[in-house]
């Protein structure tokens, strides 16, 4: 049994893990209330008496948009809290998993053609800079057993997602909707269990993971309108008011990627990669949790 903390506890990301990890491992799961990672003080008051063997860093500031304009706090949530959780790595002798973003990558490659973790990162927002930057602060701290995953696409049942946005815009639809969803972006839709149970792998296989970066998403990819249309499809609701647009049609403050297709081959190769394809990970979290998050969604609207 692993005693492991939880640092973004209440996000996509910690509810899965927490969810998962929790039935065989020792696990304390904290959010902003809890623990304040751009604090030292706050880090080792929560961590001290704990004393964990990992510490799984699923905080971060992730509102790509608004990042444009608020790139300070970017700056300090992605940056400055993972140099502090890896300093407390250090003090307590854990291994410190921290996760990433596809959009490290500028997203100029043709698709379907993979980003590889030896290619060089050139993020094109604050938000993958920011990213970029808490991926180097964590990995270059001396002493720090430490290894970076790179997620894309993330969705769940809780927070906001690409998925609850588009089972609001179905909700709210009418004869003469028409809602416009990019299709010449591409990636690689990740489900927070999937991920969760592969960083559970990880943490449970006898065999050690070097220290390092690794991709981590559901293998396949996809646009962003034929992610759309397939889960509303599997959850039996009309699309016929969901059309595709360019990029040029929905401009977006901050540029996306075009081609975000992250390769997992590396992860592979050391028998370490056991997610699902995307369009299986989907259908799973549509028999799972489709018809709460859809009654969850109306009563919001």
């Amino acid at each position: 049994m692993a005693k492991i903390f939880i640092t973004g506890g209440n996000g996509q990301l910690g509810r899965a893990c927490k969810r998962f990890f929790s039935k065989n491992h020792e696990v304390v799961s904290t959010d902003i209330q809890e623990m304040d990672i751009t604090n030292s003080d706050s880090i080792l008051k929560a961590i001290g008496d704990f004393k964990p063997d990992y510490i799984v860093n699923c905080a971060a500031y992730t509102a790509v948009d608004r990042a444009e304009s608020e790139p300070d706090l970017a700056y300090r949530l992605n940056v400055v809290g993972p140099s502090k959780l890896a300093a407390a790595a250090v003090l307590f002798k854990a291994r410190l998993i921290h996760i990433s973003t596809d959009y490290v990558f500028d997203g100029n490659r043709q698709y379907p053609f993979p980003w590889t973790e030896e290619d060089e990162a050139i993020p094109q927002t604050v938000y993958g800079r920011t990213k970029l930057d808490g991926e180097r602060v964590v990995l270059n701290t001396f002493g720090c057993d430490a290894i970076v995953l790179r997620a894309a696409w993330l969705y769940s049942p809780t927070g906001h997602n690409f998925l609850k946005t588009m089972l609001r815009l179905a909700a709210t639809s009418t004869d003469d909707s028409v809602h416009k969803i990019v299709n010449d972006q591409y990636g690689c839709p990740t489900s927070a269990s999937e991920l969760a149970k592969q960083i559970l792998y990880i943490i449970e296989s006898p065999n050690y993971l070097d220290r390092g970066v690794y991709h981590t998403v559901c293998s396949g990819s996809t646009s962003w309108y034929h992610f759309a249309t397939r889960f509303l499809e599997l959850m039996n609701i009309d699309t016929s008011t969901f059309k595709p647009c360019t990029t040029a049609e929905f401009p977006t403050p901050a540029k996306r990627p075009r081609n975000s297709v992250l390769s997992t081959d590396k992860l592979a190769a050391k028998n370490m990669y056991v997610m699902v394809d995307w369009e299986t990970a989907l259908k799973n979290y549509v028999i799972e949790h489709g018809q709460t998050v859809y009654k969850d969604v109306l009563a919001s609207l």
